[in-house]
């Protein structure tokens, strides 16, 4: 349909927007050894500086058992990353991934049939009282999944990305209150 009428629907625009915010999230992190500890200590600085807001934002931890994914060619990841610069919209990664429902199959033999196969644990999404997205992350593991420690420190520092660089476009800003969506974390 958007290539017959030029119409452009608005799910694939959000869809762009986040790719791309996510993708500028991970590059400004880093993978290497002590980037992230670097770029938190950069971030924790802007946060204190930033004027405080009198918004309440909520991060909803969402746990995921059904959807994992594949590495479609390993020669085209970069780095661990799953695509290049010539990933330039949500559709491109079809190259790079597929994702598989693990309801319709067993994760043992998938495991087995995919050298590359990631489990999405867990999706998080900062979002403010009105519903705008300030920041997603996911977590993906080989096997394992995160402990408790370093599911925090991912919520952590998608809470650090969403104040300094709000997804949904508004001036930076710190929330008054924040409401975390899973006891485990909040402790």
């Amino acid at each position: 349909m958007e290539f017959v009428t030029g119409y452009r629907d608005h799910l694939i625009d959000f869809s762009e927007l986040m790719f791309h915010w996510y993708r500028k999230y991970v590059t400004e992190r880093g993978k290497g050894v002590g980037e992230p500890e670097g770029w938190r200590r950069r971030k924790e600085g802007a946060v204190r500086r930033l004027p405080p807001d009198g918004s309440l934002w909520t991060l909803h931890v969402i746990r995921n058992s059904r959807t994992a994914l594949t590495v479609e060619n390993p020669a085209l990841q970069i780095q661990e990353g799953f695509y290049n610069d010539e990933a330039l919209s949500l559709r491109d990664l079809e190259k790079y991934v597929s994702l598989i429902n693990l309801e319709d199959e067993e994760e043992e033999e998938l495991a087995l049939q995919h050298d590359h196969f990631i489990h999405i644990d867990y999706l998080l999404l900062l979002t403010d009282e009105d519903g705008f997205a300030m920041g997603l992350d996911f977590t993906l593991t080989h096997g394992a999944p995160l402990t408790a420690t370093q599911l925090a420190m991912k919520c952590y520092d998608l809470l650090c990305q969403g104040i300094t660089f709000p997804m949904c476009g508004c001036e930076p800003h710190r929330p008054r209150q924040l409401i975390i969506g899973d006891e485990d974390i909040q402790s």
